[in-house]
This record gives structure tokens, sequence and C-alpha cells, in this order.
């Protein structure tokens, strides 16, 4: 199985850099790659929320955060939010992440197709197969099973022709006649499994794959990694009532509401509660020096 885990890229003169190294507390080494990994588990573009970092970066404190900003390697957005210097320049953008994924979802759509056309292709020379007479002694026989290759190997060069190359050694024979040409074993449906009739109409299981590859990349940007067998249950039912893009978008706008981490649901919870519905909260900021502002807090000083 595809590792589809992410990772951040550090460069090997990481530590060597003279802003890395200017800085005199290892907290704020420590806060600053923080950021990163936030940014990149959470598809910001290197924006990140200053006091939920503070609290999941041990040991950190503001006056780790003013290192990072004297040193240029955070850039102070207002309203709590900083920008991680040059993110997109070293690390993966949102874009190319989701360009990515479409690619490789592409990728799988097409080799669906590919196995459905093979399919068809079963079918028909099934359909060929029960329309041959094959009674035992006929003096027809021969001819009309030589008569069946010829159809069968111009199908399957056919099918080679349309790109289709995914054929079972079981539906090819070189040469030769078959033992009985009315019994094809390979063509017939899998147990459990009945193929449709209908062309670009995917299988059952080949929906619920398409679901769950939908569900790991929901799955990676979700902030609390709980529960992952319920929490793929309840996304298929979710995907019953609404789209995958619906699911992904409302995730991402209520993410950032979300500062503390153990008030944040677990996954099953939020899908099961049709939490994609809710309306994201617009959080109120005072200004510095505001009735709500405490001045005995560094960030809060002019």
């Amino acid at each position: 199985m595809a590792d589809k885990r992410f990772y951040i890229k550090l460069d090997v003169g990481y530590f060597n850099n003279p802003k890395i190294a200017r800085l005199t507390r290892p907290t704020s080494l420590l806060l600053h790659i923080t950021s990163i990994t936030y940014a990149r588990q959470h598809f910001t573009d290197g924006v990140v929320p200053v006091n939920l970092l503070l609290r999941q970066t041990l040991g950190a404190k503001p006056a780790d955060a003013d290192a990072l900003y004297a040193e240029g390697l955070w850039h102070d957005l207002g309203g709590g939010q900083a920008m991680v210097h040059d993110y997109t320049e070293h690390q993966d953008s949102a874009a190319a992440i989701d360009a990515a994924s479409m690619k490789g979802k592409a990728a799988a759509h097409a080799r669906w197709n590919a196995t459905s056309n093979a399919t068809g292709m079963q079918d028909a020379l099934q359909e060929n197969t029960d329309s041959t007479p094959s009674e035992p002694g006929s003096a027809q026989q021969s001819s009309v099973t030589g008569e069946y290759n010829d159809r069968r190997y111009q199908s399957v060069i056919a099918g080679f022709n349309a790109g289709v190359t995914g054929i079972s050694a079981g539906q090819e024979r070189a040469g030769g006649a078959p033992s009985n040409a009315t019994s094809m074993p390979d063509a017939m449906p899998r147990r459990g499994e009945e193929r449709s009739k209908e062309k670009n109409v995917p299988s059952p299981s080949a929906m619920v794959t398409a679901i769950d590859a939908d569900f790991d990349t929901w799955w990676t940007r979700y902030p609390r990694k709980i529960g992952k067998g319920a929490a793929r249950k309840a996304y298929r039912s979710a995907r019953k009532k609404t789209t995958t893009d619906r699911l992904l978008s409302s995730l991402l706008s209520q993410i950032p509401t979300w500062t503390e981490p153990r008030f944040i649901p677990h996954p099953a919870t939020w899908l099961n509660g049709e939490r994609w519905l809710d309306e994201t909260p617009t959080e109120q900021v005072p200004d510095h020096g505001g009735a709500w502002a405490d001045t005995s807090d560094p960030w809060n000083q002019a």
C-alpha cells in the first residue's frame, strides 16, 4: 500500500542558515519547524495560527515567536496569524498537492475504464460461445469451432489495439481449439460480483474504492486522527448525502476555528453529525488596547 502520509522538506544546511543560527533558544527553532509541519498538514501554504502553535510546541513562549518575527522567518499577518517565510519555495503548495491528487484519480479512472472494456470483450466472447452449436459427434463442430477461434482471435487483437493490455492468461489460448467450445469459465463473473452490462457504469466495488480514495485525502487533512475505521464507514454514508468537495471544503473552513485540540470532534462524530452543514463562526478579534485586551500579555502591547 502506498504511503499516504505527508512530509516536509528540510535542507541539510537548514541548521547552518544564518537566520536559524542566530536563534538563541532551542524552542524558537522547534516552533519554526512546527509551523512548517502544521502548514504542510493543513495545506495552508504557510499561514499558521500563532497561539495554537505556542500551545502545541513544547516549552515555547511568546518570546520565541518574537524571535522568528525578528529574524524574518515569520511575517505577521494580523489576527493572530503568521506566514512562514518563503514557504511555497521549499514546500509543496496546496495547488500542487491537489493537482497530483487529481492526476492519481485520473490514472485510477483510466485503469477502471481498461478493466471495463476488457469485461465487455469477455461478455462479447461469451455471447459468441453461447450461440455456437457443439453437439458431440456433430459433423459441423470442427468447422464451427474454427470459426469461433477466428472470431475470438480477432476480438483479442481488437482489444489490444484499443489499449486493453490486462487480458488474463485464462482468457487467451495460443492457437488450438478449446476442449469444449460452449464452456468459458474465464468469462464468468466472479462469485459475489455481477458485471454491469452498461458501458461506463462503475461496479459497486469500483465506486467504494473511489470513495475510499477520497476519504484518504479527507483523512490526511483532518487534524484529529482517531477512529479511522469508524470514520471511513461514516464517510461512505456521508457521501450518499453530499459531495466530496463539500466535505473537504467545509472541513478546511472550520479547521482555523478549532483552536483547542481537546475540543476538536472525532472524525466519525463530525461526519455522522453532518457538521459540513455548520456555519463557520466569525472570530471577533479586538484591537490592541481595547476592552478585551490583556496588557500584561506581550502580544497585546503596542
